[in-house]
């Protein structure tokens, strides 16, 4: 079997966390040379006012942090195949980065986020974004860990939730209530139809934040994107179901899976 041009998995995290939170996620730096005829590699990317990035000036729109990861992907590496992998905030970035930047993005896996924000969730994202800057991050911990974790997972792994609090308990209070607010802003449904790249739509079947629901919708206005959802998982359901995640990208960057490189054109069209 011909290996397919090599793969850069982007992956993209979570409002208030940072780049870190991919160390949860092990299997995905695994997924070459053994998981599959593809080789590829990972980088792990801080969007704006998140872990080493400094916060972006001017109005909450997530158009701009869309902006600075495609600075970060221009230099990508020649002959490779650019997949976005984003989470919850991370793939609603990276809907529009592929978006409005179509020529940088080859594929997109989006897990537990949602294809715009629904006036409820606007209203809960203003409502977080104003206790953060009253109370600063330790005003949200608690809601946060019972909104991202299943009950089931938050016994079992007591030591990732914890750690997982510690990084968002360090993230700079305005920058998240500016990142929350953006979210609230985010539409990217006249946009999605025309999207011409494989996409993968990943689910934790426990989501509240972002419920299957939502996830289906996301899918259903990509063409021709597939579908998944990772049974008991809540809403950070790669760190919850990490090998299964990762399994789920492998598969998909298999032949004739939906991230799979397209074969050679057609000779003399």
């Amino acid at each position: 079997m011909t290996a397919g041009p090599p793969v850069r998995l982007v992956a993209l995290h979570p409002v208030g966390l940072d780049s870190r939170v991919w160390e949860l996620v092990p299997g995905l730096g695994r997924l070459a040379p053994g998981r599959g005829p593809t080789s590829c590699s990972l980088t792990a990317l801080d969007l704006p006012g998140h872990g080493s990035r400094p916060p972006v000036e001017g109005p909450p729109e997530l158009e701009r942090l869309a902006d600075e990861v495609a600075r970060a992907l221009a230099g990508r590496q020649a002959g490779a195949r650019t997949v976005l992998v984003g989470l919850s905030l991370g793939g609603m970035v990276a809907q529009l980065t592929a978006a409005r930047h179509p020529e940088l993005v080859d594929g997109l896996v989006l897990a537990d986020t949602v294809a715009w924000a629904s006036p409820p969730l606007r209203r809960a994202v203003e409502a977080r974004a104003e206790r953060t800057l009253a109370g600063g991050l330790e005003a949200v911990l608690d809601e946060t860990e019972e909104r991202w974790f299943s009950a089931g997972f938050r016994r079992a792994h007591a030591g990732t939730v914890a750690r997982v609090r510690r990084w968002l308990a360090g993230a700079e209070p305005v920058a998240h209530a500016w990142t929350w607010r953006a979210i609230g802003a985010f539409d990217a449904r006249p946009f999605l139809p025309a999207l011409r790249i494989p996409a993968l739509v990943v689910c934790g079947a426990a989501d509240r934040s972002t419920p299957p629901a939502a996830s289906r919708e996301l899918a259903a206005l990509i063409p021709g994107a597939r579908y998944a959802e990772l049974a008991g998982a809540g809403h950070l359901a790669p760190l919850e179901r990490p090998e299964a995640f990762a399994g789920l990208i492998a598969e998909a960057l298999a032949p004739g899976g939906p991230l799979a490189a397209p074969g050679p054109r057609p000779v003399g069209n």
